[in-house]
């Protein structure tokens, strides 16, 4: 798991820290309030955006943008997802 979390050279990977914690909390949404629930969507669309975005960011130097790479628009667009569900539900309850 050093590998996972720290760079070669020691640096913190923090969307991949951002990305765990978010699957940690999906798991304590999905045992605390059930399936019904809709909060644990948001966590898991969170994380899989956050882990996507830290694919793109930590990967090999190219000569074309990051930001036009389909993998981060695909973390982007789940985040922006993930927080969208997760203010609906919080302004629904």
């Amino acid at each position: 798991m050093q590998n996972f979390f720290r760079t070669h050279d020691g640096h913190l990977r923090g969307l991949r820290v951002c990305a765990c914690l978010y699957v940690f909390n999906t798991i304590l949404t999905l045992v605390s309030d059930g399936w019904r629930s809709i909060s644990w969507i948001s966590w898991l669309l969170m994380a899989f955006g956050f882990f996507a975005i830290s694919q793109v960011a930590e990967g090999p130097k190219s000569e074309r943008p990051k930001c036009h790479s389909p993998t981060y628009l695909v973390g982007v667009a789940a985040s922006v997802l993930g927080l969208s569900t997760a203010l609906f539900d919080l302004l629904t309850h």
